[in-house]
């Protein structure tokens, strides 16, 4: 028998890993899949954290954003690798998690996997995700340069190696978050519960470009959608311009 406290909160269901009362709570229609915490962190976030793959493949089969990120730019996938969650990241992945995103100090997943020493989720992220060995972070570190093994660093890197990676130090890049703003779904309903972030989209080619906006087809959580791009170093999109803008787009 399973007995669902009603005080308990959607977060603490995962904690417990109770995936039967988090489906419960999926099914009613007015708890947001997307709501994030103080921090950031949205169902998907706790649940890799915590190691919970039941609960996991749920939130994904329900719809839940494989590469949001917290507060911290981790993504699920950062903390699935973090806390040494094999089965998760393999989930993760296999649903199109990002694997080269970086978070606030310019991390990816595969600094982690290298600086906790975890050999079978180093490997799996180069050889399955094609994730990038000489790239550096913030503070011009490499993965190697966090590895403390020498023998795994000599393994990582021979197999880099072997799938193509070039041996040349890619060096870190600072990329602008998108500034808050209302999530909209395919039909076009509004949610200020939720947020994106500009990374989230796969912009695949632009259709349309002038001196005021772009239009640009894209994928977002795995459905293609159009994105219009405003340049707005043109002060001529005033706050209820750019409304006006969004009620067109949907």
């Amino acid at each position: 028998m399973v007995i669902i406290n009603e005080s308990d909160d959607i977060y603490s269901l995962i904690r417990q890993n109770n995936t039967y009362a988090v489906r419960l709570w999926l099914d009613n229609t007015a708890n947001d899949i997307h709501q994030s915490d103080e921090h950031g962190f949205t169902l998907l976030h706790w649940a890799a954290w915590y190691g919970r793959l039941s609960i996991v493949q749920l939130l994904l089969q329900r719809g839940a954003r494989t590469n949001a990120v917290n507060r911290g730019d981790d993504t699920p996938l950062h903390l699935a690798v973090s806390h040494d969650h094999f089965d998760i990241v393999q989930q993760l992945i296999k649903n199109k998690a990002h694997i080269n995103l970086t978070n606030i100090h310019g991390n990816t997943p595969l600094h982690y996997a290298c600086f906790h020493r975890y050999l079978s989720i180093a490997k799996y992220l180069i050889e399955i995700g094609h994730a990038a060995l000489f790239v550096s972070n913030r503070y011009g570190q490499t993965p190697l340069d966090l590895c403390s093994s020498a023998e795994i660093c000599i393994q990582l890197s021979d197999l880099a190696k072997e799938q193509g990676q070039d041996e040349q130090i890619i060096p870190f890049e600072e990329h602008d978050r998108c500034p808050v703003m209302p999530m909209f779904d395919i039909m076009g309903t509004s949610s200020t519960k939720s947020i994106i972030d500009i990374r989230e989209l796969q912009f695949e080619h632009c259709l349309y470009s002038n001196h005021r906006h772009e239009m640009w087809q894209a994928v977002y959580n795995n459905t293609s959608i159009m994105a219009k791009i405003f340049k707005l170093h043109h002060n001529s999109y005033a706050s209820a311009t750019f409304q006006h803008e969004i009620d067109k787009i949907k």
